[in-house]
C-alpha cells in the first residue's frame, strides 16, 4: 500500500515519483524482560524461522533458529547495551529493541 508520495515537477512536466510501501509481511512480538540481563522471551512467533541480534553499529553479535511459538533466548555473552532484535519467517519479519543490563 502506497503510505506516502512525491511528485517532482520542472515547470509543467512531471519529472518522477517517490514511494514509499508499507510492508505486508510484518508481524508483531513481545519481548520481556526488556532490560535483561541473562535472556529474553519471545512470544507471537507463528512460524519457524531466524532471529539475528544486531549491535548499534550493525553488526551481528548472536543468530539462532527459532521453532513456532514463545522462545527463550540466552543472553549471557552480550555485553550491556542496546541491541536490534530481528526475526524473520516465513510468515513475515519484525524488529525490536532489547537493552541488555
Amino acid at each position: 500500500a502506497m503510505t506516502g508520495t512525491i511528485i517532482f515537477f520542472l515547470g509543467l512536466q512531471q519529472i518522477g515519483t517517490v514511494g514509499t510501501t508499507a510492508p505486508e509481511n510484518r508481524f508483531q512480538i513481545s519481548i520481556a524482560p526488556n532490560p535483561a540481563d541473562q535472556y529474553i522471551s519471545i512470544s507471537g512467533i507463528t512460524h519457524p524461522g531466524r532471529y539475528d541480534i544486531l549491535d548499534y553499529y550493525g553488526k551481528t553479535v548472536q543468530s539462532g533458529n527459532i521453532s513456532g511459538g514463545d522462545q527463550i533466548i540466552l543472553l549471557q555473552s552480550l555485553p550491556a547495551g542496546v541491541y536490534l532484535f530481528r526475526v524473520e519467517t516465513s510468515g513475515g519479519w519484525t524488529t525490536g529493541k532489547v537493552v541488555v543490563r
